[in-house]
């Protein structure tokens, strides 16, 4: 089995922890985040890679900065923060299923995303191409880490 990992650009956004968190974080805040994946391949393309490093940068990178670069990550529960984005039209994404806005939470949250992604693209399905791990780093000491258990 075929590995890699690919740190991509760091992103700034806003958060804070709800449902009843007592502690610094309750308060909205800021991180520069950074996303790492790890992908695994039975098989190389032609070019004897997984993938080629500048691929996984556009598709996951590109997300990124479209949906979170900038914005302020909300939870779907906290409708007295996300009336105020709403009414002064701040940028913002939803993380869904009344999850709080935690670096495990957004691992979990970017594994989807990105296994929705690479599942769009039948070359990488046909070989074994698959997303192993995601991990967010919210400071240089402090990273969750979503791993799918096949």
């Amino acid at each position: 089995m075929y590995m890699l990992e690919k740190k991509l650009k760091v992103f700034s956004a806003a958060h804070r922890l709800l449902k009843g968190y007592q502690g610094k974080c309750q308060h909205l805040h800021g991180h520069n985040y950074q996303v790492r994946v790890t992908l695994q391949a039975k098989v190389l393309d032609h070019y004897d890679l997984i993938i080629d490093f500048n691929e996984v940068k556009r598709l996951f990178d590109q997300w990124i900065q479209e949906h979170f670069d900038h914005a302020t990550l909300v939870a779907e529960f906290d409708t007295e923060l996300l009336g105020f984005l709403r009414l002064h039209q701040q940028r913002h994404y939803v993380i869904p299923d009344n999850k709080n806005t935690s670096v495990e939470v957004l691992a979990s949250h970017l594994f989807a995303v990105f296994t929705q992604i690479l599942s769009s693209h039948e070359g990488f399905v046909h070989r074994g191409l698959r997303l192993i791990e995601v991990k967010v780093n919210e400071t240089a000491s402090s990273v969750g880490i979503y791993r799918q258990q096949y």
